[in-house]
């Protein structure tokens, strides 16, 4: 798979590259999402909740939280004992100023860290969620890997990534979309185009579907559910570590 970075330009490796890219439209991200997905990422990301709370666990890892958007989704659907870590200080600075004014600190922790490098002990969680991350892994089978490791034996992944239409008219459209006016609805909210270039382009170029299910089986995973959003223009993984 080839490697899509921000800036193709850099000396910066993808990791560091995607680091500052989100530090720097952090305090626009969520809003800006909002928009791109014409309001359709608050619904996606409610169905990856309940898979969450149907699987009923006792911890909980959110990678690539972000502005902890999911894990206070969680929080409020009832979940306890939710730690969402992410590369980008600026993301994790709002997230928390959100917790706080939720009232949601004694219920999930926030932690800077690498998705790929994670610092936790084997067979750890429950459940770990990912919401539009794995196209920004800069090595994406040893973050999966990395994820299979701490997830307890007869635990859960719950994936939620953009993906490509199948249907020819739906894909065309899709295209149009992410190539033209995705980056103009990031520049128009961030003032930063550059940045909404590459999302939109990882996001055309990222293995979906049954390409995904493929990878996520050679980690180790089973059982692997895809579950496609509006379309197909996001789909929801579900997989098991039955090991």
């Amino acid at each position: 798979m080839t490697t899509i970075k921000p800036d193709k330009n850099s000396s910066q490796n993808k990791k560091a590259q995607v680091q500052e890219m989100f530090d720097n439209i952090s305090d626009t991200y969520d809003k800006t999402n909002k928009h791109i997905s014409l309001g359709m990422d608050s619904r996606w990301k409610c169905c990856l909740v309940r898979h969450a709370v149907s699987a009923k666990p006792e911890k909980i890892l959110d990678l690539a939280t972000g502005t902890a958007d999911v894990p206070v989704r969680m929080a409020k659907a009832g979940l306890n004992n939710i730690t969402g870590l992410d590369l980008s200080v600026g993301m994790l600075k709002n997230g928390q100023e959100r917790l706080k004014e939720e009232g949601l600190e004694n219920k999930i922790s926030l932690l800077q860290g690498d998705s790929e490098n994670l610092p936790f002990a084997a067979n750890e969680f429950d459940v770990v969620t990912v919401s539009y991350g794995l196209r920004n892994y800069e090595n994406l089978s040893k973050g999966l890997k990395e994820t299979y490791r701490v997830l307890k034996p007869g635990g859960t992944f719950i994936i939620l990534e953009t993906s490509v239409p199948q249907k020819y008219l739906f894909r065309k459209g899709y295209s149009l979309f992410t190539s033209r006016f995705m980056p103009l609805i990031g520049r128009l909210h961030s003032g930063d185009k550059a940045s909404y270039n590459y999302l939109s382009e990882s996001a055309a170029k990222f293995p979906c579907g049954e390409d995904l299910k493929i990878i996520l089986e050679k980690v180790g995973f089973k059982n692997v559910m895809i579950d496609p959003q509006f379309f197909g223009a996001a789909t929801i993984y579900k997989c098991l570590k039955l090991g």
